[in-house]
C-alpha cells in the first residue's frame, strides 16, 4: 500500500518538474481529487477485512490466555466505526463517551506490520488497553476502521467491548 502511494507521488514530482512529459489527465474532471485516489488506497472492502482480521487476532490472544473468545456485535461496530470516523474526520485522538470499554488507535505507519498486528501489540503493551483486552466479564464486541482523506492518511482503529 505505501509503495503504491510512493509510485503516485513519485509520478506527480516527476510530471512537475519534467516539462517534456504530456499532461497527465484532469483528475477534477474525472471526478477524483489526487487526495481521493490516495484515500481510495483502501476499499471498503479491505477495511472490513481489516477490521475482521484485528478482531480474529483479539480472539486468538484471548485464547491464548484460556479466555473464551469474543462473539461480533454489529450494534458495537456501528458504534466503532462512528467513532473512528470522527477521530478521523476531526484529528482528534480521544476515547468516546459511550458506555463500552473501549481501546482506540492511531497509526501513521506500519512498516512491515499491518495495522491489526500493531494495533493489538500497542494495546499489549499498556497495562490499561490489555485489561480490557483480557477482561472475564466482556462477551462481545468489534471494530471500526476509519482513515483519514488527503496526503496525511492516518488509521484511527476503535475496539469496543461489552
Amino acid at each position: 500500500m505505501k509503495t503504491f502511494v510512493s509510485v503516485v507521488l513519485a509520478g506527480l514530482i516527476v510530471w512537475l518538474v519534467s516539462p517534456q512529459l504530456p499532461n497527465p489527465p484532469d483528475i477534477k474532471k474525472a471526478g477524483k481529487a489526487v487526495s481521493d485516489i490516495l484515500q481510495d488506497n483502501i476499499s471498503e472492502g479491505e477495511k472490513v477485512t481489516l477490521e475482521y482480521k484485528t478482531f480474529e487476532l483479539i480472539n486468538q490472544y484471548r485464547e491464548e490466555k484460556r479466555l473464551g473468545a469474543l462473539k461480533w456485535n454489529d450494534n458495537l461496530h456501528s458504534l466503532a466505526i462512528k467513532h473512528s470516523t470522527y477521530m478521523s474526520e476531526t484529528g482528534k485522538f480521544q476515547h468516546s463517551s459511550y458506555n463500552y470499554y473501549e481501546n482506540i488507535f492511531k497509526g501513521e505507519s506500519y512498516g512491515v506490520k499491518g495495522i491489526p498486528e500493531v494495533a493489538l501489540e500497542t494495546w499489549q503493551n499498556s497495562p490499561g488497553h490489555n485489561s480490557i483486552l483480557l477482561n472475564k466479564s466482556i462477551s462481545s464486541g468489534s471494530i471500526g476502521i476509519a482513515k483519514t482523506k488527503g496526503l496525511d492518511y492516518d488509521t484511527y482503529v476503535t475496539f469496543m467491548a461489552d
